[in-house]
């Protein structure tokens, strides 16, 4: 069970993630929360540290550029529709106001540096300044995670490039199309995706799953991160994790139980470390994908299924996980 507030908070912004392209009032969002317009926002911006308007305006951008990377040649006017800009010069202004640059100018590519885990963008007048730490409204990055030490920054960026120049890496043992059925799952939800952060929520999520009856041999771990750690600061980013269970799971009160869309998914088998994923999606999505005749399918999230961990394990940098990464597809137009 969670928290009335948090659990309240968290209907909102699913709303939010459900509708962003839409025109979404504050009474619309106090609705989904079951909270009047007023108390919640009070609620909303004492949990969040920014305004459901802001909020709101933040996840807009942030997808945007996320679609810029995604899609190269996909025109920038519609992405901005999108996304809920009524035209392309509003999206202009909001882009280069959070982000500090354009649209177009972060579509080249050229404002990342590999900083540990994921990648960081920095102002193009910051070029030479390594660690940049801004707040949602300044358009900066703070990224806590520290390099980690088994694998030098250099190492790893020629192995990125190799995978994203078509070197299929290790970790991956087969990739394939399919067609998956909706599942059903109940899930925790938490912002931030530090390592510690994610480790105390998979044991969180393994220890509450044997306690009420749901681990064994076939039981699945599910993960779901709703923003790119390469463009929403690490401590902002949305992450779920929860379990597989039965469609007609009855839920405690204020537990969170949703539906994964049944669809057409590109399944990838992965045993690596968290580090390694960085493989995976440099291979997916840079070479993978564009090479076939399937595109990420934006209306759908992705998700991962595993193997559930020993909650009395001890997780690591360098522990290994095996699980499938299911990303969302539709046949390329």
């Amino acid at each position: 069970m969670i928290d009335d507030h948090v659990y309240r908070i968290h209907l909102a912004i699913s709303y939010i993630h459900a509708h962003f392209d839409q025109d979404i009032q504050l009474a619309d969002l106090a609705k989904a929360a079951h909270f009047s317009p007023y108390h919640f926002h009070r609620v909303f911006t004492a949990m969040q540290q920014e305004t459901p308007n802001d909020y709101l305006r933040r996840i807009r951008i942030e997808r945007a550029a996320n679609l810029l990377l995604i899609y190269p040649p996909f025109p920038m006017q519609q992405i901005a529709l999108d996304c809920g800009f009524k035209s392309q010069a509003l999206f202009s202004r909001a882009f280069r106001t959070h982000f500090g640059m354009t649209a177009r100018d972060w579509r080249k590519g050229e404002q990342w540096t590999l900083d540990g885990l994921s990648y960081n963008w920095r102002q193009q007048n910051n070029k030479n300044i390594e660690n940049t730490t801004q707040d949602s409204k300044n358009c900066k990055v703070s990224h806590p995670d520290t390099t980690l030490e088994s694998i030098p920054n250099t190492q790893r960026q020629a192995a990125l490039e190799a995978a994203s120049n078509g070197e299929l890496p290790r970790q991956i043992s087969a990739l394939k199309f399919e067609k998956m059925p909706s599942y059903r799952w109940v899930y925790f939800w938490q912002h931030g995706v530090a390592l510690e952060q994610m480790f105390t929520l998979w044991q969180r999520v393994a220890r509450w799953g044997q306690a009420h009856g749901l681990t064994n041999a076939n039981s699945r771990l599910v993960s779901r991160m709703l923003d790119n750690p390469n463009v929403t600061d690490h401590q902002r980013c949305e992450y779920a994790v929860g379990l597989l269970v039965d469609t007609d799971f009855q839920a405690e009160r204020n537990m969170l139980v949703a539906d994964i869309a049944a669809g057409q998914y590109l399944v990838v088998d992965f045993c690596g470390t968290v580090a390694d994923s960085m493989l995976l999606a440099a291979y997916v999505f840079s070479y993978y994908l564009p090479h076939s005749q399937w595109e990420f399918d934006e209306t759908r999230d992705g998700h991962t299924l595993g193997p559930i961990k020993d909650p009395q394990e001890t997780l690591t940098a360098n522990t290994e996980f095996t699980y499938q990464f299911c990303t969302p597809v539709k046949k390329r137009k």
